[in-house]
């Protein structure tokens, strides 16, 4: 049967010819390279119905013709300090470690996202703070003092510093 991926404001991604007991991990593998988000989790809709993990095509009622609705849901992140000198992002979904943002040269004592997720703030016993890139773990920015180590540091509600 053929189907038709779309996007929630209606434009056709794909058209794939599949089979009725085909599962999630089957139709999000025969999509082109460019409709795939990293660090995004994918979600699959007929009509109201989501295709889950292990579902077919069947279980949703998807036949011949149907449009099947793509979305990408935010990976749900957590950011942990840790006296190791790191501090790492995880999944909340899965409990895979994403990054580790490793820098700085003494224990870490906090860590937090900045409002719209893209930067995590750190500092430490070594008084820095740092400013990292969450998707690719890069530093960007390194504050030093010549005061007491740092023990907490948090971005401003509206990003801006």
């Amino acid at each position: 049967m053929r189907v038709a991926v779309v996007t929630l404001g209606g434009d056709v991604l794909a058209a794939l010819d599949v089979e009725p007991c085909w599962t999630l991990t089957e139709i999000l593998a025969s999509l082109p390279e460019p409709t795939r988000s990293r660090g995004s989790q994918p979600r699959v809709l007929h009509g109201s119905a989501e295709l889950y993990p292990g579902m077919s095509l069947d279980d949703v009622a998807a036949s011949d013709g149907s449009s099947l609705t793509l979305l990408f849901m935010a990976t749900l992140r957590i950011v942990t300090a840790s006296i190791d000198r790191t501090a790492k992002i995880w999944s909340m979904e899965s409990g895979e470690c994403l990054q580790t943002l490793s820098g700085h040269g003494d224990w870490v004592t906090s860590a937090s996202f900045s409002p719209d997720g893209a930067k995590v703030l750190t500092c430490s016993r070594d008084r820095t703070a740092r400013i990292w890139s969450a998707s690719s773990g890069a530093s960007l920015h390194t504050i030093r003092t010549d005061s007491t180590p740092m023990k907490s540091a948090a971005f401003l509600p509206d990003g801006a510093q």
